[in-house]
C-alpha cells in the first residue's frame, strides 16, 4: 500500500498533464489517468461515488474480521493483499474524488499497483478454494 501511494504521488507529480512516459514504444508506457469509474474505467452512475465508498469501506472492515479468523496462511496472504490494494485505492477516492492509475499496457485499461495487489490476492484465494474443493 505504501508503494502504491508513493507511485500515485509521484505519478501525479510528474506524469500529470504530460504525454505517456513510453518504456516498450507503445506497448506499455507510464501515464496519469483519474479513474473516476468502478473496476477497468468502467463509468460510474451519477450518484453512485458516496454509495461505492462506503462499499469499499465496509469490505474493508469484513475482510479486516476475516484476516484474524484465518487459519490457512496461503488464504490470510489473499485477504491481506486485497485489503491493502483496496485500502490504497479508497485513500485515493477520499483524497481526490478519482484513483491515480499510471501503468499502461496497450492491450488493457491503465491500472496502478494496488491493482495488481488485488489481482494476485483474488488468484490466491481461488486456488485455495479450489484446493478445498479437491480435498472434499
Amino acid at each position: 500500500m505504501i508503494s502504491d501511494q508513493i507511485l500515485k504521488n509521484w505519478a501525479y507529480r510528474y506524469l500529470y498533464a504530460k504525454p505517456n512516459f513510453l518504456i516498450f514504444g507503445n506497448f506499455f508506457s507510464l501515464e496519469f489517468y483519474q479513474n473516476r469509474g468502478i473496476a477497468f474505467g468502467i463509468p460510474m452512475l451519477p450518484g453512485v461515488f458516496y454509495f461505492l465508498t462506503c462499499l469499499i469501506f465496509i469490505f474493508l472492515v469484513i475482510a479486516g474480521l476475516n484476516f484474524w479468523r484465518q487459519e490457512k496462511y496461503f488464504a490470510l496472504s489473499g485477504i491481506f493483499l486485497i485489503f491493502f490494494g483496496a485500502l490504497s485505492n479508497l485513500i485515493d477516492r477520499l483524497r481526490f474524488g478519482y484513483v491515480i492509475d499510471y501503468l499502461n499496457l496497450a492491450f488493457w485499461p491503465v491500472f496502478n499497483l494496488a491493482d495488481v495487489i488485488i489481482f494476485g490476492g483474488v488468484l490466491i484465494l481461488i486456488v485455495q478454494s479450489s484446493k478445498r474443493k479437491a480435498q472434499s
